[in-house]
């Protein structure tokens, strides 16, 4: 082969250099062109030395080597092989369109993975096979200790990852080892699973477009079939750019799944933590410190700012607002409200027990609104100490005159709601106001005379 595309014998130091030529190469586009040779899954020292002799995309390595690379420093003949191999595998593997990266897998001797062909691959299959497919890709790179981090930290539900001490305990080495095993493990099978980088970028990757050019691609024994992929692609399309930027609640999570593959959580506990890498995603983790701060933030809403409380889904939409995905579900804030004693169930609402309020007026209209009829304001300021308040009497016809919700009863020191509509003044002022209301006016009768 390395003689075959020769103009004229070589001379004495074009004896090791690389020549190739193919017509095929015109029908590329000038974007493929444009593109990095690490595409050409070429080993790391194959790439380092063309990146040497200043070839970086393949563009760039076509007209070179239809010229002759004659000076290719730190190149063995195992490396000039692989780069004419790759060559010749290229030349065989252009379609009209586009590149088939089956066929030129099969031409250099890959792996094509997986094994079974299918025209289309549903999101159970995909979900099945994935498993397979990922261990084989770190079985071919990694060897066993890669395997070992793959099962319990990525082939698994998300909130059952093992943690580092326990998986570097399995394998005999330490937290940290395990830690970049893993980032190594996550990096390779996102080249692997996004070939293309503007699928990857676009998945919620933070790598920048300008860094595509140094990447050195890995996946040097093995192909992975297109039609495969496209569960994946799909669903990386469907997802939103508020999806990508912040932690998905389990419930959005479900959401999403239900929505694009139609499947449940359940379903991929095989592979989810895997799948959540891929995606670059974030799923809220939910444990028991975490209630603590919803309780807490629980209490501070009902105590404060609704006093006369909230529904359950009420209560529910304020904390998502608040806390986010860390925010307790609709299902998880029954067992919550029971476990605080501060807290009451009221006619379908939860609020505040009176003596945890933490304003005066606001113990008193729930004094008011139980008893159901006015008090007097010595009874409310008793009633309030023994609630947990501390008012006394003066205070407390203060702060019953200062708030609009309550009125005096004439001057007979019985204070009501407001909202209760009643007639509070004297006698005399009711009397005079029927009166006024029905048009009626005062006639003296003549005296009688004597």
């Amino acid at each position: 082969m390395l003689n075959q595309f020769r103009q004229t014998p070589p001379r004495q130091a074009e004896a090791f250099a690389i020549y190739f030529s193919n017509p095929s190469f015109q029908a590329l586009s000038p974007a493929f062109k444009r593109r990095p040779v690490a595409l050409l899954c070429l080993k790391p020292r194959a790439i380092n030395a063309l990146s040497t002799a200043g070839i970086r995309t393949i563009g760039q390595l076509i007209d070179r080597a239809e010229r002759g690379i004659v000076s290719l420093r730190a190149a063995g003949v195992l490396t000039r092989n692989e780069i004419i191999s790759a060559l010749d595998a290229l030349s065989k593997s252009i379609r009209t369109d586009d590149i088939d990266w089956v066929a030129y897998a099969k031409h250099r001797g890959f792996v094509i993975l997986p094994e079974k062909r299918r025209v289309h691959w549903s999101p159970q299959a995909f979900l099945e096979e994935l498993p397979r497919v990922a261990a084989a890709v770190v079985g071919l790179e990694g060897g066993a200790k890669a395997l070992v981090v793959l099962r319990e930290r990525l082939l698994c539900a998300a909130r059952n990852v093992l943690t580092l001490e326990k998986t570097g305990r399995q394998i005999g080495t330490t937290r940290e080892f395990v830690r970049q095993l893993e980032n190594d493990i996550t990096g390779m099978l996102h080249e692997v699973f996004w070939p293309d980088q503007q699928l990857w970028h676009g998945a919620g990757s933070r790598r920048q477009p300008s860094d595509y050019r140094r990447w050195v691609c890995r996946r040097s024994r093995f192909q992975l079939r297109p039609e495969f992929l496209q569960p994946l692609r799909e669903f990386a399309a469907a997802l939103t750019s508020e999806d990508k930027r912040r932690a998905l609640s389990p419930l959005d999570w479900e959401r999403i799944l239900r929505k694009v593959w139609e499947v449940r959580p359940y379903q991929l506990e095989a592979a989810e933590n895997l799948i959540l890498n891929l995606l670059g995603l974030r799923l809220a983790k939910r444990t028991k410190t975490m209630f603590l701060g919803a309780q807490k933030k629980i209490n501070r809403l009902l105590a404060h700012d609704y006093p006369e409380g909230l529904s359950r889904r009420e209560l529910a939409t304020i904390l998502r607002k608040k806390l986010g995905p860390m925010a307790p579900t609709m299902a998880e804030l029954p067992a919550l409200v029971r476990l605080d004693p501060a807290l009451e169930l009221f006619h379908g609402r939860y609020r505040s027990r009176a003596g945890v309020l933490s304003r005066t007026a606001d113990r008193f209209e729930r004094i008011l609104r139980r008893a159901g009829k006015p008090m007097h304001f010595r009874k409310l300021a008793t009633s309030q100490t023994l609630e947990g308040g501390r008012t006394t009497e003066l205070a407390a016809v203060g702060k019953l005159y200062r708030d609009p919700r309550f009125v005096p009863i004439a001057k007979t020191g019985l204070w009501a709601m407001k909202a209760w509509n009643l007639d509070t003044g004297s006698i005399t002022e009711i009397a005079a106001e029927f009166w006024r209301k029905n048009h009626w006016t005062r006639k003296s009768s003549p005296r009688p005379l004597a």
